[in-house]
């Protein structure tokens, strides 16, 4: 699911709401209409990623999507945690000493977030 056509997915794609993902996964049934994301785990972002075929090259297709901006803050709070060891309040998170495994981010390409007319500057 990581990209459409050969075009990947990155974080400014879902910034913008152009990653070409839905307004909400087809997995989504909260418990809470109060707080409907409050029961919707990673695991079962994890699964909807794994099983859903973008319809859009990302870039390309503005829409609206809860679904991207929410995974948009789970990779940046994944990321962070990688870096420092700690969640974005300061609690120890799961560091390599931890018991359990952080979830791997391959599934999105990590590229210079930089406009795409933007030619990169010879080496």
């Amino acid at each position: 699911m990581s990209e459409y056509q050969g075009v990947p997915i990155t974080l400014l794609d879902l910034a913008t709401y152009t990653s070409g993902l839905p307004r909400v996964p087809d997995n989504f049934a909260p418990k809470d209409p109060t707080n409907p994301y409050a029961d919707y785990t990673a695991d079962r972002l994890y699964d909807f990623l794994s099983n859903h075929k973008l319809g859009f090259t990302p870039g390309k297709h503005y829409e609206y999507a809860n679904l991207g901006f929410g995974l948009l803050g789970h990779v940046l709070s994944l990321l962070t945690l990688h870096q420092n060891g700690k969640d974005m309040r300061g609690r120890e998170g799961q560091t390599p000493g931890n018991a359990r495994p952080k979830p791997a981010v391959h599934a999105f390409p990590m590229r210079p977030i930089r406009p795409r007319w933007v030619k990169p500057k010879p080496a």
